[in-house]
């Protein structure tokens, strides 16, 4: 007989498992439904505060507002528990303005990180010293100035400190005239200082040495002078990265650096002027994986025992003036994956052990004296390899016309090298290659039919100096830079195609490097019988290429949309709208005059601007003009002379606003004061009253007064950035002067949001350079001036916004701006 009921054990587990059922149910319950973390009110206002005190151009500080809980705000995290801020994290937020105190009423703040934003040149103020708190900083790239508060040294709790990197138009430099005040951050693990300037401390050894946590060290162009070489010991007991790139140390590589014997992993002393071997003691540093000591004046041959360093991932040594052959020892360096040895004086063959090294992803061992013949069978391990650079080599490269490559290269440079007489055929099956150089190779050859199509998903391609031939007439490459000079090509390369032969439609190659003669490219043009037509560099209509012009207007409302925060979701139907407005927009010709179609020159722009003026206003002749602008005019005509005179007008002026007879006195608005909204006539009484006060008529009038010079043209261009207390926009202003005069001038708010006081003063420079084309077209056209030929003078005084504007190449950056 077979029981239907459950066995009793089953029953008495039931009993047992279901309370605890019921009991972890209503636990994550709880847990699932907690209340939400309402964070402190204080701390609300106080990042309100600190928030008032940026311009947050790219509104990423949008979401702080008065009505929503802060722990929900963008960069800011609260304690899970407390509900208290722990975190903020602005890390390329773009907010430009100065640090608020109101961060000290953090108090529970320890995680800051405010990089790359821009503070100004700004000092970092010292009541950050105050945040006993913080466990980390971070104030790296954020363009801070000026002497590093030796009170960030009471940060007792800190392990994480990332300061420099500074923008260089910002004076002073970010400076310390010691590093005393680290040697109190005892907790500290992490230091990175970018371009500091610490050429005082001659004693940053002993200041770091103390912080027995310390594990990792990075002094970046920090202008230090000096290793101490004499030292025996130094105790960096937790030391893990040393990284001193980009100094000046001119000895030396010192023996103390033995001493970090079991901790240190990555050294990098790149860019220091390091002189002599490379010592023994290096093969203290046994744990070592990353060794970086190239460009330096380091001499002799590369040591063999550098092979005893079994742990190395990355070995650099190039742009030294190391001799003799490739020590065979590298090969056993299997963990080996990138080396650098370019641009030595490396000689004799290739190490058969080299080709052992199977984890390889890259290899540079171009500019040296190396002399050996290469086969495929060197390849067969190098399965990994991305990266193969033998450019300025004897090497002679011979493989089957079959061969198939185990690896994928993304990088190749055989400039140099013999690879002729045939075409490598085994290029096409690398289809990840995005640079190709196999120019001065010795290729006598047609190039084959998949060539093509191959290379027009790579960057860069030179093929010149061979004797490469084939018809060009099929040739369309997308985004393909290709130099084809010196070769046997043949073929008729239409202008659209040729248009797509470089990259955004402009021809690299049109001169040399004089900027004076005809450049490769212009020449082989030439040899080809192409009349190549160049229209103005830096247009968006440059070689009539439509696409560019649409990046161009893309970037130009990219920057207008955010700026009236339209909705991301309109973005692609506002560009195609102005797309489409743009394609339809006429471009007439006008009838051309009697004096165009004798002399077969067009008239400038501005006159005939000028001339519509006329037709649609009607004129009067008044017969000679005594006074013009204020100045009188006399006519001698016996002694052929024209005598120009402003006494009249000034004194007039001076009568005017009962100035004749009064004392200097200061300018009734104090420089640097700013305006707002607010402070405008707010009704018609306010209006009329500010009718009667003569301030702004009395500037206008003073303009016109001029005084004799030269017959030039000088300009002024200044901004005022974020002057406006509104908006935050910034200003332009400037004015041009001919014969010691003002002639025009011009003082708006910008219609862009500038991020920074560089990229304001550039935009007025753009500006001042447009009005000081249509001047010069202007009044070369009307003849009053020989000499307007001549590049005008534009007076900048921000040094930044002249170097930029003096590079001709136009970025990403740059495109909003122009």
């Amino acid at each position: 007989m077979i029981s239907t009921h459950p066995p009793l054990m089953a029953i008495s587990k039931a009993i047992i498992v279901f309370p605890l059922l019921c009991f972890l149910s209503s636990t994550i319950s709880i847990l699932c439904d907690p209340y939400p973390l309402v964070c402190n009110e204080t701390e609300k206002h106080a990042l309100l505060s600190f928030k008032h005190a940026f311009f947050d151009p790219a509104h990423s500080l949008s979401s702080w507002s008065a009505q929503e809980n802060c722990c929900g705000w963008n960069g800011v995290r609260c304690n899970n528990i407390t509900g208290r801020v722990v975190y903020l994290n602005l890390f390329n937020f773009g907010l430009v303005g100065k640090l608020s105190p109101a961060l000290l009423q953090l108090e529970f703040l320890n995680h800051l990180n405010l990089g790359w934003n821009d503070f100004g040149g700004t000092p970092i103020p010292s009541f950050l010293g105050s945040m006993q708190s913080l466990t980390y900083l971070d104030l790296s790239f954020a363009s801070f100035g000026g002497l590093i508060p030796p009170q960030l040294g009471n940060l007792s709790n800190l392990l994480h400190l990332r300061l420099g990197g500074a923008d260089s138009s910002y004076e002073p430099q970010l400076h310390a005239e010691n590093l005393r005040w680290i040697s109190h951050l005892s907790s500290l693990k992490f230091l990175f200082m970018s371009e500091v300037d610490l050429h005082q401390e001659g004693q940053w050894i002993e200041s770091t040495s103390i912080l027995s946590s310390l594990s990792t060290l990075i002094l970046k162009d920090c202008e230090l002078d000096n290793m101490s070489p004499s030292l025996e010991y130094v105790n960096f007991t937790s030391l893990a990265v040393l990284s001193l790139y980009g100094n000046h140390f001119n000895h030396e590589i010192p023996n103390w650096l033995s001493n970090l014997t079991a901790s240190l992993l990555q050294l990098d002393l790149r860019d220091n002027s390091l002189k002599g071997h490379i010592p023994i003691t290096i093969l203290e540093l046994r744990y070592l994986n990353i060794l970086y000591l190239s460009k330096n004046q380091l001499t002799g041959k590369i040591p063999e025992y550098l092979g005893q360093l079994k742990h190395l991932k990355a070995l650099s040594l190039k742009y030294n003036s190391f001799d003799g052959p490739i020590p065979s020892s590298l090969g056993n360096l299997s963990s080996l994956r990138y080396l650098y040895l370019y641009g030595n004086r490396l000689n004799g063959t290739l190490p058969s052990s080299l080709w052992l090294l199977s984890n390889l992803k890259t290899l540079e061992i171009g500019n040296n004296s190396l002399v050996d013949t290469i086969s495929e069978v060197h390849f067969n391990e190098l399965s990994k390899l991305k990266y193969l650079d033998m450019s300025s080599t004897s090497l002679t490269f011979k493989v089957n016309s079959n061969w198939v490559p185990h690896f994928q290269l993304e990088v190749l440079l055989m400039s140099s090298c013999q690879m002729g007489p045939k075409f490598p055929t085994w290029l096409h099956t690398q289809t990840s290659l995005r640079n190709l150089d196999i120019s001065k190779s010795g290729i006598v050859d047609i190039a084959p039919t998949w060539f093509w199509k191959w290379a027009s998903h790579i960057k860069w391609i030179y093929l010149s100096d061979n004797q490469i031939s084939g018809d060009l007439s099929g040739v369309w490459l997308n985004n393909t830079i290709i130099y084809l000079n010196s070769n046997c090509f043949t073929g008729h390369i239409s202008r659209q195609r040729l248009e797509r032969l470089v990259r955004d439609g402009e021809y690299y190659g049109r001169y040399d490097e004089t900027r004076q003669n005809s450049g490769p490219f212009a020449k082989f043009l030439l040899e080809c019988g192409i009349d190549a037509r160049y229209t103005m560099l830096g247009t968006p209509q440059q070689n009539g290429v439509a696409e560019r012009r649409n990046r161009t207007l893309l970037d130009m409302l990219r920057c207008m949309l955010s700026n009236f925060s339209l909705p991301e979701f309109l973005w692609g139907e506002a560009l195609r709208i102005a797309a489409y407005i743009l394609n339809q927009v006429p471009s007439k010709s006008v009838l051309k005059t009697p004096y165009e179609l004798c002399a077969a020159e067009a008239w400038s722009g501005p006159i005939t601007h000028s001339q519509r003026n006329l037709i649609l206003k009607p004129s009067v002749d008044l017969g000679e003009a005594s006074y013009v602008l204020g100045i009188k005019i006399l006519r001698d005509r016996a002694n052929g002379v024209l005598k120009l005179s402003q006494r009249a007008y000034i004194e007039r002026i001076l009568k005017r606003f009962n100035m004749h007879n009064c004392k200097s006195t200061k300018a009734p608005i104090v420089k640097g004061d700013k305006f707002s909204k607010a402070q405008c006539p707010q009704n018609d009484d306010e209006r009329e009253e500010m009718k009667t006060i003569p301030y702004s008529s009395v500037v206008g009038s003073l303009m016109y007064a001029q005084r004799t010079s030269l017959l030039d043209v000088v300009g002024f261009c200044d901004a005022d950035f974020a002057g406006c207390i509104d908006d935050k926009k910034s200003t332009t202003g400037y004015i041009f002067m001919m014969v010691g005069g003002a002639v025009s001038w011009k003082s708006v708010k910008q219609t862009l949001t500038a991020s920074s006081t560089m990229e304001a003063e550039y935009v007025a420079c753009y500006e001042a350079c447009c009005h000081a084309m249509w001047m010069r077209n202007f009044i070369s056209a009307l003849g009053v001036v020989d000499s307007i030929s001549r590049p005008l003078k534009l007076f900048c005084d921000n040094s930044a916004a002249v170097a930029f504007s003096k590079n001709t190449r136009s970025i990403s950056r740059s495109k909003h701006m122009m």
